[in-house]
């Protein structure tokens, strides 16, 4: 997602900036421009998981007769596809990927038989929970719980909302603890 994101985000830059130039913008200019809005994200720890990638791309824009214009829609179009084949288990893998990308919160598999106390700022989730939540083909076919304790507990369900992979609803909270029981709930389920 987040890398879709930035394609998207490269090409829009891209168009703004041929449209306010004044005449034909050749693609040597075209590639300068992407690796300018591109190279500042190598050093942005926001986008540390797609620093390959962002490599590759300012690699090719460096390549005298490359096109980086033409390989980020290439690239665009094979995100799209992806994104329309995408299941529920992977929804749940890209959100809870993202929450520990921009948020700091991690995720693990609960073990009732472990003596560790819960981390603060890490969502818990029952193993069976994972089973009979999810189908074969990965649909989400019940609400699945998820277990926070920390600081960010009480902001949890807002944060997946505004991600908007899936529709969380805060089923517990105890401000006092600093823990929350949240429901996630597939999107097209109302």
């Amino acid at each position: 997602m987040l890398l879709s994101s930035v394609i998207e985000n490269a090409l829009l830059n891209l168009y703004t900036n041929v449209s306010a130039a004044k005449g034909f913008t050749p693609l040597e200019k075209r590639n300068h421009i992407l690796s300018r809005y591109l190279k500042p994200k190598l050093k942005d720890p926001r986008y540390k998981s797609i620093k390959n990638e962002l490599k590759q791309m300012l690699n090719i824009s460096r390549t005298k007769g490359a096109n980086l214009e033409k390989k980020l829609w290439e690239l665009n179009a094979v995100s799209v596809g992806y994104q329309q084949k995408i299941d529920d288990a992977t929804k749940l893998f890209d959100q809870l990927n993202f929450l520990h990308d921009e948020h700091g919160i991690d995720a693990k598999l609960f073990n009732e038989k472990s003596d560790d106390s819960p981390s603060n700022n890490t969502i818990y989730v029952l193993p069976e929970h994972i089973e009979h939540c999810f189908n074969q083909s990965g649909e989400q076919t019940s609400p699945l719980s998820l277990m926070i304790q920390g600081d960010k507990a009480s902001g949890l369900a807002e944060l997946i909302n505004a991600h908007g992979l899936f529709r969380a609803e805060q089923k517990e909270l105890n401000e006092k603890a600093c823990q929350a029981h949240v429901l996630l709930h597939p999107i097209s389920q109302p």
